[in-house]
């Protein structure tokens, strides 16, 4: 053989079993080491019998068959039909006939050693995208918490004060119940007697004939304790609000008279000897169903129209005591201003509200009226939850831009440990184009595994913080649950 063409055979073979032609079977056509060796030995072999038409024993791996070349063209025998796509030659690019296959095998490969790496940036950005989700879902949840605790505990509309009384005065009445339940508006109404007890600037206290109060209308959820027993007349239950404010719980004690009445009416107050007789019989009364001048609380509930902002001393009711206290009404107004209420659920909600108000003012003018508008009173509580909504909404959008910048600094992070294999890859053939696949591709991978993470973390904490949704708050997450402190 002359000299120059041994020479050419060398270098032939030098470049079929060179380290360049292990990187580029390896990394870009996504071979193992070992199938990688065996093609290279099978192609060295081959060259120095460039002029038999027989070529030696293809090799054992499996890398013809991926690579979709006919079963008879692989025992050594050429096959004419063969084209050149399918076989390894490299022809502006890493494999014939495919500008995406030599970035699909650069793409398995990465994937095939780097999987770890890719799982850990993966889980970063699904946390990331957990949070932020949380706290946008807990943002729209709060802005909309207490309309929909309102709906779901079928609160009254309008609190209708019936009559006026107190401190001996006679009882000016102000409506008449049956001409209030003949209006269009009206769907359910609840009597209740009211009284006001000495706690702080004073707290309203209701009295009702029976238990629809709390059951069929403005239903209390209950945070904790019971109700109370209807047979009992020392038995209340509480506002979350008064409970938090006065340090209250299940077993604690109210005064219900102030034990300045308790004594005999001095003369100044210029009574009669009759009324000082009224208002000794009554207080005997009083204190033979309340032997102690004192209710006990059997139960912290949340109910409409009890939600902070409170301002005390503006007439709130916040004690609600059982029927049992209800035939002593008028001897508990005599110590306090009273007077006979009624709870009124309208046809459509809001909606009706002022249709309703608009037909008081038809019934005629009434002096010492009494009215508590659940509408007015969910503005306050809308615009106190709203800040938090906002808070939240802010937190969210921090969150993502924090998670943003972690995620780019480690993403630009491996691209540039990636980016030490392009001068091989460019070497090879592999043109800038399929890098860049290849780099989205990674991205693509990370981000779509990422979000998987994201949104199962997300449902697996929905589900597991359930009894804190639309359904109202419960004892293990009470002020989260009821909107107090977001």
């Amino acid at each position: 053989m002359p000299e120059a063409e041994l020479r050419r055979l060398v270098l032939a073979i030098r470049s079929a079993i060179g380290i360049e032609a292990l990187v580029w079977l390896t990394d870009v056509a996504g071979l193992s080491r070992d199938d990688a060796v065996d093609l290279m030995r099978w192609s060295a072999r081959a060259l120095p019998d460039r002029r038999s038409p027989t070529v030696v024993s293809a090799p054992r791996s499996s890398w013809l068959r991926e690579a979709g070349v006919p079963a008879r063209s692989r025992g050594g025998r050429r096959h004419p039909s063969m084209s050149a796509r399918r076989c390894l030659a490299v022809r502006d690019g890493p494999v014939a006939g495919s500008s995406t296959n030599a970035a699909r095998y650069r793409f398995r490969a990465e994937l095939r050693t780097r999987w770890r790496s890719w799982l850990g940036l993966a889980l970063v950005v699904g946390i990331a995208g957990a949070a932020v989700l949380a706290l946008a879902a807990g943002a729209r949840r709060t802005d909309t918490a207490y309309q929909r605790f309102l709906r779901e505990q079928d609160a009254y509309d309008v609190l209708v004060s019936l009559n006026t009384s107190g401190f001996g005065a006679p009882t000016e009445v102000t409506f008449d119940i049956e001409e209030l339940e003949q209006l269009p508006q009206v769907v359910d109404t609840a009597e209740t007697a009211s009284f006001f007890i000495t706690l702080g600037a004073g707290v309203g206290v209701f009295v009702p004939p029976n238990e629809r109060i709390g059951t069929t209308i403005n239903r209390f959820k209950m945070l904790d304790g019971r109700r109370p027993d209807p047979d009992d007349p020392t038995e209340v239950v509480v506002g979350f609000e008064l409970a938090e404010q006065y340090a209250l719980e299940v077993g604690s004690t109210i005064q219900v008279i102030d034990d300045v009445f308790l004594e005999p009416p001095p003369p100044e107050f210029g009574l009669s000897t009759e009324e000082v007789a009224e208002f000794e019989a009554a207080g005997e009364r009083v204190l033979a169903a309340l032997p102690d001048n004192e209710v006990t609380i059997v139960g912290i509930e949340a109910s409409p129209g009890e939600f902070p902002p409170q301002i005390e001393g503006t007439g709130r009711y916040l004690i609600h005591a059982s029927p049992a206290l209800y035939p002593l009404r008028e001897d508990l107004a005599v110590f306090s201003e009273g007077s006979d209420l009624l709870m009124v659920r309208l046809q459509h909600g809001a909606r009706d509200t002022d249709a309703f108000l608009a037909e008081l003012e038809r019934l005629g003018a009434r002096e010492g009226i009494q009215l508590s508008v659940q509408r007015e009173l969910a503005e306050i509580v809308d615009r106190s939850l709203h800040t938090q909504a906002v808070a939240l909404r802010l937190l969210a959008l921090l969150t993502a831009l924090a998670g943003i910048l972690i995620v780019g600094q480690l993403l630009a992070r491996l691209t540039f440990l990636e980016s030490t294999d392009h001068p091989v890859l460019s070497a090879l053939g592999m043109s800038r184009r399929e890098r860049l696949a290849v780099g989205l591709a990674r991205a693509a991978t990370i981000g779509v595994v990422g979000a998987v993470v994201a949104v199962v973390r997300r449902h697996r904490e929905r589900h597991r913080r359930a009894p804190c949704t639309a359904r109202g708050p419960h004892p293990p997450c009470r002020r989260v649950a009821i909107g107090v402190t977001g």
